[in-house]
């Protein structure tokens, strides 16, 4: 599919949200619905007609009103990069003026129809930061109006501040995030074609990247896993190249570098099949390339590309600003070139590269998995591509995805237990607000890769950025961990689920029936657990799409060493074996609420460097320091 200028685009009219949203949602061949009976209203035809003669209930606003809203909410703060003159932004001048002067927000209760019948009070009003209450107030409940303001002190941007609103019989949470200090960072997110002279060298493709000696990889599990990166790339023009496909293009340049090499040492190999061992063995010895080359170059070969039309391209905005922060020789050469590539301008094309599948053998770390990653990244910026950041409508241009393989026999590493994997899967969110701000801004709240809120979901897909929280899902299981940790533990305790085999009770807590948990919570989240029954892996969406290959392989590391890390970690076993559902919700949010990323590494120690924390916040720009606190 070609992104071309003459597609008009309204990112404020419903139209253009549709058709944003719509490219953005992948639609499953079943629908979830809510599993934990604890939480699920009356039956109905909607969840509208089930809550519309009842009190409030529930843990979240998608079972109705009572509802939280920010003063400066996420999006909103995005939006400032995004479209800094958007209509959105002066009609919330007075709130962005008390953030940026004060450094203060205000959490605003809606009532919407409720009254003292459906809600009879007293309320309580409680914000918290890593576990401690930072403000309080207290209400009698609706009509009277409810709110209360924080300051955010010196947080860094990302830092969570926790609204919740309690009341006998519900409770309302809403996850509040610090702001930052200067303009997103854009850096790595572009690639001016040939930006190496010539023909790529052996040299620059097998060269140590730049984080090689500041965070080794000393821990190199034999564990395969997947990579799917999303980009945007010049579209192939067959009357230069002779090339239809972008893959076809991606092939031709590996084959001159071969060419290249081979000129200088003799000898033919191109085309060999050898390497198409499942357990990715090199191409014999006799090869006139250095083995190591060799290998690389017919591996890279072995990468696919299709077209993937949930890539959104950047806003005019952080589409200049990400070229003017190129090489001032590169603006004046290619400038407008870019800002069309970023902006997805004509002759462009929304582009998803995946590492090999299993049957040819699937990138291993123990199999010079890190220099494959790095060898075939250089090749794709040696075409040229771009990684959009935020989009018009505050959204995430592109993302990367990391697939470890958990369950599959002939990808590399053993098979994982369920409560294997649920140890790693409840790991996970003790630490999602940690790994969170791993990732760039942008990712923090997206929607195609949802925080896993231990109190549960705050907003859902068809919203836009800055209005999060103000629709209600059709099915309130979607991004929701407490209704999927009561769904998990029913079926966990239910009459003969012990005695089943290991693939019967994977199929039966993350299959694709409607009714399992995992359908329920939904694939579009930090960690997807929907591929456990289709690829036998876990699916980490958390990190946003880039071309710095430094920055991927360090990403695809930590998530393999975090599988290995966790799997034997008892979070899982202590979620199930809770005296009751309660105390599981209460230990998993206090947990998350007080992880923090010393914590994270102190537990990974041995797996990764005790750096990588440090490393992805200080290029996310999650370790910003306000003004104040530099003065102090």
């Amino acid at each position: 599919m070609w992104l071309l200028d003459e597609t008009v685009l309204d990112p404020d009219s419903e139209e253009g949200r549709k058709l944003m949203m719509d490219a953005l949602h992948e639609a499953e061949d079943e629908c979830a619905s809510p599993i934990a009976a604890m939480v699920e209203p009356p039956p109905s035809n909607s969840i509208e007609d089930a809550l519309s003669d009842t009190k409030a209930l529930g843990h979240s606003y998608h079972f109705g009103p009572p509802r939280l809203s920010c003063s400066v909410p996420w999006g909103l703060m995005l939006l400032r990069d995004a479209v800094p003159d958007h209509s959105m932004l002066s009609r919330a001048a007075a709130p962005v003026a008390a953030l940026d002067s004060r450094g203060e927000l205000t959490i605003q209760v809606d009532w919407d129809c409720l009254n003292e019948e459906t809600l009879p009070g007293p309320v309580r009003l409680v914000v918290r930061q890593r576990g401690i209450v930072v403000a309080c107030a207290k209400g009698t409940g609706p009509p009277v109006p409810l709110s209360i303001t924080f300051s955010i002190g010196a947080a860094t941007p990302g830092e969570i501040f926790v609204a919740q609103l309690s009341w006998l019989g519900g409770i309302r949470h809403l996850h509040c995030l610090a702001p930052l200090h200067t303009p997103v960072p854009l850096d790595g997110l572009l690639a001016p074609p040939g930006a190496v002279s010539g023909m790529p060298t052996r040299a620059a493709l097998i060269a140590e990247d730049r984080l090689t000696t500041s965070l080794p990889l000393a821990y190199l599990p034999s564990r395969g896993l997947g990579i799917e990166l999303e980009l945007l790339t010049f579209a192939p023009e067959p009357t230069l190249t002779g090339c239809f496909t972008k893959e076809a293009e991606v092939h031709a340049l590996l084959k001159s570098i071969a060419l290249q090499e081979l000129a200088e040492q003799g000898g033919s190999w191109w085309g060999q099949e050898a390497v198409r061992d499942k357990n990715g063995e090199p191409p014999p010895s006799t090869s006139p390339l250095t083995p190591s080359l060799c290998w690389l170059l017919a591996r890279c070969k072995l990468w696919t590309h299709e077209v993937d039309d949930h890539v959104m391209f950047s806003s005019i905005n952080i589409a200049r600003r990400a070229v003017n922060e190129q090489d001032v020789k590169v603006v004046q050469e290619a400038g407008e070139d870019l800002v069309r590539l970023h902006a997805g301008g004509r002759g462009t094309m929304k582009s998803e590269f995946k590492s090999p599948s299993p049957t040819v053998g699937a990138l291993n770390f123990s199999n010079h998995g890190a220099a494959e990653i790095t060898c075939f990244l250089r090749v794709l910026c040696h075409l040229g591509a771009g990684a959009p950041a935020l989009s018009a409508s505050a959204n995430g241009g592109c993302s990367l995805h990391v697939h470890v393989n958990v369950r599959s026999s002939n990808a590399g590493g053993d098979q994982f237990t369920c409560l294997e994997i649920m140890n790693v899967f409840f790991a996970w969110v003790r630490f999602d607000l940690v790994t969170a701000r791993f990732a760039r801004p942008w990712m923090w709240r997206e929607p195609s890769m949802a925080p896993l809120y231990a109190t549960g979901s705050e907003f859902v897909w068809r919203e836009m950025a800055w209005e999060q929280g103000t629709v209600a899902a059709t099915h309130c299981a979607t991004y929701d961990v407490p209704i999927f940790v009561n769904a998990v533990r029913q079926l966990w305790e239910s009459k003969g689920f012990g005695a089943l085999s290991e693939d019967a009770k994977i199929e039966e807590l993350f299959g694709r029936s409607p009714k399992s948990p995992a359908s329920g919570i939904g694939r579009y989240c930090s960690l997807n657990l929907r591929r456990l029954t289709t690829f036998g892996t876990l699916e980490f969406r958390r990190f946003q799409g880039t071309l710095d290959d430094a920055l991927i392989v360090r990403w695809a590391h930590f998530c393999v060493a975090f599988v290995e890390c966790f799997r034997n970690s008892g979070y899982g076993e202590r979620v199930l074996n809770a005296a009751s559902i309660d105390d599981a919700l209460n230990t998993i949010i206090t947990q998350q609420e007080e992880a923090t990323a010393d914590t994270l590494m102190d537990e990974m120690q041995g797996f990764v460097d005790q750096r990588t924390a440090t490393c992805f916040m200080g290029n996310s720009g999650a370790m910003q320091k306000s003004v104040e606190t530099d003065s102090d």
